[in-house]
């Protein structure tokens, strides 16, 4: 994560944006951005991993046992991306929208769960570092087409496209432990092959 000066980068990638709309109702992690949970669209039919007849484990869809009367349409948290400005935009429909605050609000008052008022999560900007961006938009696309998000603005970029924006993909954008593990995956089978000749 960085806060360089905004600079626009030659790039075939447009912008565009996601909404966490993952089939088990839970919280979406994006790991290229420090601190970045967005809350998913709740869906009244949720995935689980079951086994079928045969003990084979199988996606088996049920009931999500939301709260009664809480809205069906209420959106998930969406991040939106601009490779050019290397720009990051976390926002979340629900915030400052008090109809459906209110409707959720009186929900959970009901079932006994509600407490205080419901703002929702105030939007968030961000500008990345060259690697840290493409290294997001190679999560984004991944994440996108693990069905756990839709795209709700522009159109979800080719791996080819993402492979030639401008840096390198980080190994891990948001581990911060302090073992001498490589910055980039393409430092990855080197270290790997000197670890091993180490431990040989």
């Amino acid at each position: 994560m960085t806060t360089e000066t905004k600079e626009r980068v030659a790039t075939s990638v447009a912008p565009f944006g996601i909404e966490a709309k993952t089939s088990t109702n839970s919280n979406l992690m994006v790991q290229s951005v420090p601190n970045c949970r967005l809350r998913t669209a709740i869906s009244p039919i949720k995935t689980v991993t079951a086994r079928d007849e045969d003990g084979e484990q199988v996606l088996k869809p049920v009931p999500a046992n939301i709260i009664e009367g809480i809205p069906a349409n209420v959106p998930g948290m969406q991040l939106h991306v601009n490779p050019k400005t290397r720009q990051v935009k976390i926002i979340d429909p629900l915030y400052k929208n008090e109809d459906i605050l209110e409707k959720i609000a009186k929900a959970m008052k009901r079932a006994g769960v509600g407490t205080g008022k419901l703002r929702g999560v105030p939007p968030r900007e961000e500008t990345l570092g060259v690697d840290e961006m493409k290294t997001l938009i190679r999560e984004l696309r991944n994440i996108v087409m693990s069905g756990d998000a839709v795209v709700v603005k522009g159109v979800l970029p080719d791996q080819e496209d993402i492979d030639e924006l401008p840096g390198d993909y980080l190994l891990s954008p948001n581990n911060s432990s302090k073992w001498n593990q490589p910055r980039y995956e393409k430092d990855l089978a080197a270290w790997t092959q000197k670890l091993n000749r180490l431990g040989g």
